[in-house]
């Protein structure tokens, strides 16, 4: 059965002071299939009548959601025990032959059947066996959790989770989803009391637990790095860090802001400055915020690659339309200089091709770049 391919990921880590625990115990919280009101992203493509998925995707059980339903050639009806329970139309993007939408999907079905001009192209069988969660331990070090789980599936279809927290009693809250692996890193950013769920689901049929109560203290509130994004930078590159921190009402808040790399150690301090001192390698870029007497962080993963100038193909200090000009004008040739000495063969292989194009975008209005 097919399994989520959403991901949802947020990477916050607060520092907190809390003794190690390790939680033995967990709760089977429900097994089932669809319940009513679930709601589903489905996601893939048609060519020449052949639909292929390339993800069905739990969104959440809310019964307010308004689905997505419109007019086209193309529908999914969904059966059970060979009746039809529920039809919706859907779409094709423009020039892509790819469809995007999402439905509440009914109780109870057991096939899911894909139409083109109301002939059948695709049908997807639902097993009616659960998976089953065998453990679920979370090990709390010092606020940031570990969590760790064994599940299996009677049909031995591959299974995708998602993990929830609640804060202090509250309702359950998505902290990621389409996990494929069998552990996952909590960074969390709460203070009180904490419980976690897991969910394992082979694509519809689910298991739930829910772990059992952490008490942690620590920083009032979360931080958030605005930027560096998390990606390539030239070295020598001017790269701004700007950090914030707020409370839980989203004011801001924060005495003193520090940051480091766990390659150069301490940076610079404040929560707007900029930085060309990295050196090359992967850098983990921490911003810690200390508020009444209490401190919280947060990381973000930077790589520091050699800079290039070879996309400046004109070298006029920017990557720009003009650069382009010279690459369109020498494509599929092996780009010999032309009569200003400026080649279009940036990646250096002898021809002007879809390389040199991709080069090209990726240091797209750059002064310095880097090497694609």
């Amino acid at each position: 059965m097919l399994v989520s391919i959403l991901e949802k990921n947020i990477l916050m880590e607060v520092k907190m002071r809390s003794k190690i625990v390790f939680a033995f115990v967990f709760l089977i919280l429900g097994i089932g299939g669809v319940s009513a009101g679930d709601v589903y992203l489905f996601s893939g493509d048609v060519n020449d009548s052949v639909l292929n998925i390339e993800g069905i995707s739990y969104l959440g059980d809310s019964l307010e959601y308004e689905e997505d339903n419109f007019t086209g050639a193309y529908s999914v009806v969904f059966l059970e025990n060979g009746q039809e329970v529920k039809e919706n139309e859907f779409y094709l993007w423009e020039g892509l032959n790819v469809f995007l939408f999402s439905v509440k999907v009914p109780d109870g079905i057991d096939e899911i059947v894909f139409e083109e001009n109301e002939n059948e192209i695709h049908r997807v069988v639902i097993s009616q066996n659960a998976p089953s969660i065998d453990s679920f331990d979370v090990v709390d070090n010092s606020g940031v959790f570990d969590l760790s789980w064994i599940a299996s599936d009677l049909d031995g279809d591959d299974l995708g989770y998602s993990v929830y927290i609640s804060h202090e009693g509250g309702g359950w809250g998505l902290y990621s989803s389409g996990i494929e692996e069998n552990n996952l890193i909590v960074n969390n950013n709460y203070n009180g009391d904490l419980r976690f769920k897991l969910r394992a689901s082979d694509g519809f049929n689910y298991a739930e637990a829910v772990s059992g109560s952490f008490s942690v203290e620590g920083f009032p509130g979360f931080v958030s790095i605005e930027n560096p994004k998390e990606g390539l930078y030239a070295f020598g590159e001017g790269i701004e860090l700007i950090g914030k921190a707020f409370d839980y009402n989203f004011n801001l808040i924060g005495d003193d802001y520090n940051w480091h790399s766990d390659i150069g150690g301490f940076l610079s301090t404040g929560n707007n400055i900029l930085i060309d001192t990295l050196t090359m390698g992967v850098h983990s870029i921490s911003l810690a915020v200390s508020h009444l007497g209490e401190v919280g962080s947060m990381l973000a993963d930077i790589e520091i690659v050699e800079a290039c100038n070879d996309a400046d193909v004109n070298e006029d200090t920017v990557v720009d339309v003009s650069d382009l000009a010279v690459v369109g004008g020498q494509w599929g040739t092996d780009g010999e200089a032309n009569e200003l000495g400026f080649s279009g063969d940036i990646t250096g292989d002898a021809i002007v091709d879809i390389g040199d194009l991709g080069a090209l975008g990726f240091n797209w209005g750059s002064s310095t770049g880097t090497c694609a």
